[in-house]
C-alpha cells in the first residue's frame, strides 16, 4: 500500500500536497493536518492530490469537511488534480467537480491565490 506523505509551505497561502492514498486508514493524519493548516489561517489553503493515486468515500468526507471549514473561516480553497485518472473519475462520479475549484497544476492554484 502507498504510504500518505504531506508536505506543507506556509505563508498567506498553505499548499498541503498528498501522495499514496487518501482512504479510511490515512484519512485522519489528512484531517489532522489540513485542520491545522487552517488553524494557521492562511488566506488560501491549495491541496494538491496530484500524486494520489485512490479517494475512498471517507477521504472524501475529509476533503468536504475541510471545505465547509475553509468557507466558515473565510479562507480560500483549491484542489490540484490530474485531468485523468481514478481521483478525477470518483471527484465527477461523486459531482465534488462543481464544489470545488480544481486546477491542474500547483502553479496555477498559487497563482488564482494571489
Amino acid at each position: 500500500m502507498a504510504e500518505l506523505t504531506i508536505q506543507t509551505t506556509p505563508g498567506s497561502t498553505s499548499l498541503v500536497a498528498f501522495s499514496g492514498e487518501l482512504d479510511a486508514y490515512h484519512a485522519p493524519r489528512a484531517k489532522t493536518e489540513l485542520e491545522a493548516q487552517l488553524a494557521a489561517q492562511p488566506e488560501t489553503l491549495v491541496i494538491s492530490l496530484k500524486r494520489v493515486a485512490y479517494v475512498d468515500s471517507t477521504g472524501l468526507g475529509v476533503l468536504v469537511a475541510i471545505r465547509k471549514q475553509a468557507e466558515a473561516v473565510g479562507v480560500g480553497l483549491r484542489l490540484v488534480m490530474l485531468s485523468e485518472g481514478a481521483v478525477r473519475r470518483t471527484f465527477t462520479i461523486t459531482g465534488l467537480l462543481s464544489v470545488f475549484s480544481i486546477f491542474e497544476d500547483e502553479a496555477a492554484a498559487l497563482e488564482a491565490a494571489a
